[in-house]
């Protein structure tokens, strides 16, 4: 790999110069690859940048466009070449995989970019050439520096009055690229928190996760309580939960108390993802304590991995339990599922006869086919066939759709009839298409049967015509002795 060793020449700018972001270009319908036009933006400035994109709207008004055609325009407002860059991230495949390691220089007060291009590359993908910016300090009051990435690998040097806390590349998302920064532990604390720079924040979550240490956890778990922005306590406690460790377990238990609902609900979410008692009692003082119902249907879907002894009561409490849409009980149905107990299934058939016009259409039809997932194996299916059948009837297309495919579930070749009146709706309807699957599974689950009983009928005919043949025998036995 060519090494090459430069220093920056472009003076330090002020954090606070005017930067484009990624996504500028959002107004403009391109294809997935003219992504890359975020950097263009960034290269542009925001105010030729619209120019470019309004002239190359207005000029090609009602016509058919080439990527030429927006290249020509960005040249044009710009009197600038943008070749190279097109050539790179757009006529090229992906974008640069960057591998940036920092190190730092205290006799000659030089902070070191080691920037690597780690993309593999060949006739499609190739090596980029593009500006980029690095900043040292807080945002608002550190120093930035602009230098140019060209070789593979390479190594970048800023002179600095002294040790930096923090050190940022690409700090306004400027370039469109995979970047992996390693610094040290200090450098990721302090930039996590920069209470200016709610990105980094974001990005020194990241790399907290990448530790997975003690240390890591207790700053993942001190952001996660105590960030102003709850985009960041929400990537923390996203984070913990990916650990899946003893101690952030305790962290996400920690971190409960929350005034901002959405925290709440991702925390729960989050406990519900360990199987242990802890997270067992944590969700069910939850479905005492919590009056946000998502929250409390997020606790109670996390109840359907415990065994049905321990969450079964508070479960079919919350059958019963009024929500908006019936969220509630929607998760408790979809826990019940979850254990698939068919001790469950009685109380189910009880709340959608009696609550039927409190769900969802979506969720009414998802808890018929819980009923039948649940009663699939038993003996006696009549009473929920029954029900199943009469909600054939519905005025409601979604509860229709969901009774034949609970019907093709519920696995009784006895629901065959009823279901074949579908069979004349019309095709590539939902009815039709459900009532088509469902047929089709009850006769595969019909067809062992079926092979059995035609085997005991030829087994039968065989022995009548061995019984047939031995009386032939006897007879011609009988007429040659009496011959």
């Amino acid at each position: 790999m060519r090494r090459a060793s430069s220093a920056t020449t472009t003076k330090p700018r002020s954090s606070g110069a005017n930067t484009s972001r990624r996504g500028s270009n959002s107004a403009i319908a391109l294809t997935q690859k003219e992504a890359g036009c975020s950097t263009c933006s960034a290269q542009l400035g925001d105010d030729l940048f619209r120019k470019a994109i309004k002239q190359y709207l207005e000029t090609h008004r009602y016509d058919v466009v080439v990527t030429a055609d927006l290249l020509a325009a960005a040249e044009d407002v710009s009197g600038r070449s943008f070749d190279r860059f097109f050539d790179q991230w757009v006529y090229h495949a992906r974008h640069p995989q960057l591998k940036i390691s920092y190190a730092w220089d205290e006799g000659a007060k030089l902070a070191k970019l080691n920037v690597r291009q780690a993309q593999k590359t060949g006739d499609k993908v190739m090596l980029f050439e593009f500006p980029a910016k690095v900043r040292f300090g807080k945002a608002g009051a550190g120093q930035e520096f602009e230098f140019t990435v060209r070789e593979a690998e390479e190594d970048f040097y800023f002179k600095l009055p002294k040790a930096p806390e923090i050190a940022r590349f690409d700090p306004d998302l400027t370039v469109l690229a995979d970047v992996d920064f390693n610094k040290p532990g200090p450098m990721i604390n302090a930039q996590a928190d920069d209470a200016g720079d709610a990105i980094g924040r974001i990005l020194a979550i990241k790399a907290l996760e990448k530790q997975n240490s003690a240390a890591a956890v207790a700053k993942l778990a001190a952001i996660a309580q105590n960030d102003a922005f709850y985009g960041c306590r929400e990537e923390a406690v996203k984070a913990l939960r990916r650990l899946h460790s003893d101690a952030a377990f305790d962290a996400l238990i920690a971190s409960q108390n929350q005034g901002d609902a959405r925290i709440r609900e991702e925390v729960v979410g989050a406990i519900a993802g360990f199987y242990r008692p802890e997270a067992r009692e944590a969700l069910l003082a939850v479905l005492e304590g919590e009056q946000n119902p998502a929250i409390v249907a997020t606790a109670a879907r996390g109840l359907g991995k415990f065994p049905r002894t321990d969450v079964q009561v508070p479960l079919l409490r919350l059958l019963a339990r009024p929500s908006y849409r019936n969220e509630i009980a929607d998760a408790a149905i979809d826990a019940m599922k979850d254990q698939g107990d068919p001790a469950y299934a009685s109380a189910i058939l009880d709340t959608l006869r009696a609550r039927e016009s409190e769900f969802t259409t979506r969720g009414y039809g998802a808890a018929l086919n819980t009923l039948a997932f649940l009663l699939r194996h038993e003996d006696d299916r009549s009473e929920a066939r029954e029900f199943l059948q009469s909600k054939l009837a519905s005025p409601k297309d979604g509860v229709r759709t969901g009774a034949i495919r609970a019907l093709g579930t519920l696995n009784d070749p006895r629901a065959l009839a009823a279901l074949q009146t579908f069979a004349g709706a019309q095709d590539g309807s939902p009815e039709r298409r459900a009532a088509d699957a469902a047929i089709q599974s009850l006769n595969a689950a019909k067809a062992p049967a079926q092979e059995l009983g035609d085997l005991r009928k030829e087994v039968l005919d065989l022995q009548k015509k061995i019984e047939s043949m031995d009386r032939q025998i006897e007879d011609f036995k009988k007429r040659g002795e009496a011959q």
